[in-house]
C-alpha cells in the first residue's frame, strides 16, 4: 500500500471488520416492478467513488435469507464494476433512512462491512474507503475486462489508520462539515453547467431552427448511409475507427479512439463506411443525436451507429446541417423516430425523412458565423467550470489524505 508513515497506527482490517461477502445470487423470475416488495440494493444504487442512488433499486419476491438483510446506517461497498474505470469498485455506500421500516437485502454484487464500534467508527471506516489510499487498493485488487470484480478475500489483508475513537469523531466532524461545503459549491458549479447547455439549445432554437423552407433530409443530401454492421477486430495502432463514443462537441475525437488494420479498413472503405471532408456524421444508435463535421483529410471508418450524410451544396452547406442536426427541434424529431427493444435506433429509412428548414446559401453562412462564436464562448466557459469542478475533486481527495495523515486532529 501507499506510505503509512503518518499519525496514527495501522490495523489490518479484517481485525476491527466482519464481512458478509455475497448477498443474494437472484434470477429474473423472482424481480418484480412491485415498490412494495423487498427493496434489493445492487449496483445502480452506487455512485460513481460512492454515494446512495435512492433510484437504482431492485425489488425482490424471492425467499427470505439470513445474514443479507440491511438496515438504515449499514455499510457496504460493491464488489462488482460493470466498466474498465473501476469508480464503483469497492466504493462504500452508507444505507439512508428513507427504507427505515421495511427489510432491504443486497445482491451477490455487494459486500456488507460491520465494524467493531468499539474500535473503528462505521462513519470513519466510510470516509477512509473514500479515501485516495483506499480507492488504490481497491482499484488494484480488481480483476476483469468488460467487468471488473474485487477480489474479497483481500479486504481483511487491506490496512487501516487507527486513531483513538476520540479522533475518530473528531476527524468525521471536520469532514461532514468540509465535504458538505464542498459538494455544495460542486453542485453549484454543476447547476451552472445546465445553464449554459440550455443557453446553447435557446441560441440553436431562435438563430437556426424554423428560417426557410421546409425539406427533408433526403432531399437536403446527395448521400445517406451508416457505417459497418459489424465489429472487426481493433488493433494498437493502424486506421481510426470512429464509434459514438468518438463525437464530441469539439469534434472527433482520433486521440482515444479504437484503430483497425489495414486489411480491415479497406474492405470497410470499399463498402462505403468512410466518410469524405465535408460530411457530416449523425449518431443513430443507443444515443441519438450526436453530431460532428468532418474536416479531416485523415482517412477513417465508422460503425453502423454513425450516418455518415453528404450535404447537397446547392441547397445547404455543411456547417449549416451540422448546427440543424444539433438544434432541439430536429433533435425531438429524431429521438421520436427511435425504434427497437434492446437497442434503441433510428434506421435510415426514417431518419430520410427528418424535417429540417433551410434559409438560402447566404443566410446560412451568416447564421453559421453568429452562431458558432456563441458557441464557442460558451464552450470556453463550459472548459472551465469543468476544470473548477476537477479542482474540487481534487481538493476532496487532499482533504481525505489530510484526515488520515493525522492532520485533521485537534493539535493540528
Amino acid at each position: 500500500m501507499t506510505d503509512q508513515s503518518g499519525a496514527f497506527p495501522w490495523v489490518l482490517m479484517g481485525d476491527v471488520v466482519d464481512f458478509v461477502f455475497r448477498g443474494i445470487s437472484y434470477s429474473k423470475s423472482v424481480l418484480t416492478t412491485d415498490s412494495d416488495a423487498t427493496p434489493m440494493v445492487n449496483l445502480a444504487n452506487i455512485g460513481k467513488g460512492g454515494g446512495f442512488r435512492d433510484d437504482g433499486f431492485k425489488y425482490y419476491s424471492g425467499p427470505s435469507k439470513k445474514n443479507v438483510t440491511l438496515i438504515p446506517g449499514d455499510l457496504v461497498i460493491a464488489n462488482t464494476d460493470l466498466s474498465s474505470a473501476k469508480d464503483v469498485l469497492g466504493a462504500p455506500v452508507v444505507i439512508p433512512s428513507s427504507v427505515a421500516g421495511r427489510e432491504v437485502v443486497f445482491t451477490h454484487h455487494i459486500t456488507k462491512l460491520i465494524p467493531d464500534e468499539t474500535k473503528i467508527l462505521k462513519l470513519y471506516l466510510k470516509y477512509f474507503l473514500e479515501s485516495p489510499i483506499a480507492r488504490q487498493f481497491m482499484k488494484a485488487h480488481g480483476s476483469g475486462t468488460t467487468v471488473m470484480n474485487l477480489q474479497t478475500r483481500a479486504l481483511p489483508k487491506m490496512e487501516v489508520p487507527l486513531p483513538s475513537l476520540e479522533d475518530q469523531r473528531r476527524i468525521v466532524e471536520q469532514l461532514d462539515v468540509q465535504l458538505y461545503k464542498l459538494e455544495k459549491s460542486r453542485e453549484s458549479l454543476v447547476k451552472l453547467k445546465l445553464l449554459l447547455k440550455s443557453l446553447s439549445r435557446s441560441l440553436l432554437h431562435h438563430n437556426v431552427s424554423g428560417h426557410g423552407d421546409l425539406y427533408s433530409l433526403s432531399e437536403l443530401c446527395t448521400l445517406i448511409t451508416d457505417g459497418s454492421h459489424f465489429s472487426p477486430k481493433t488493433v494498437e495502432r493502424g486506421f481510426p475507427y470512429i464509434t459514438v463514443r468518438d463525437l464530441q462537441d469539439s469534434g472527433i475525437d482520433f486521440e482515444n479512439c479504437k484503430y483497425i488494420n489495414e486489411d480491415s479498413f479497406l474492405e470497410l472503405e470499399r463498402s462505403g463506411c468512410s466518410p469524405k471532408p465535408g460530411d457530416v456524421l449523425f449518431s443513430k444508435d443507443g444515443t441519438v443525436g450526436k453530431v460532428a463535421l468532418v474536416s479531416s483529410t485523415e482517412p477513417f471508418v465508422v460503425l453502423s451507429s454513425l450516418a455518415i450524410l453528404r450535404p447537397n451544396s446547392s441547397l445547404i452547406t455543411p456547417e449549416f446541417l451540422k448546427l440543424s442536426l444539433r438544434s432541439p427541434e430536429v433533435l425531438e424529431q429524431a429521438l421520436g423516430m427511435k425504434s427497437g427493444t434492446a437497442i434503441r435506433r433510428v434506421v435510415l429509412r426514417t431518419l430520410k425523412t427528418l424535417e429540417i428548414a433551410v434559409p438560402s446559401l447566404d443566410e446560412q453562412r451568416s447564421i453559421v458565423k453568429f452562431v458558432d462564436g456563441e458557441l464557442s464562448r460558451l464552450g470556453s466557459l463550459d472548459n472551465q467550470i469543468e476544470e473548477l469542478i476537477d479542482q474540487h475533486e481534487n481538493l476532496r481527495r487532499s482533504l481525505l489524505h489530510a484526515a488520515f495523515a493525522g492532520q485533521l486532529t485537534k493539535e493540528n
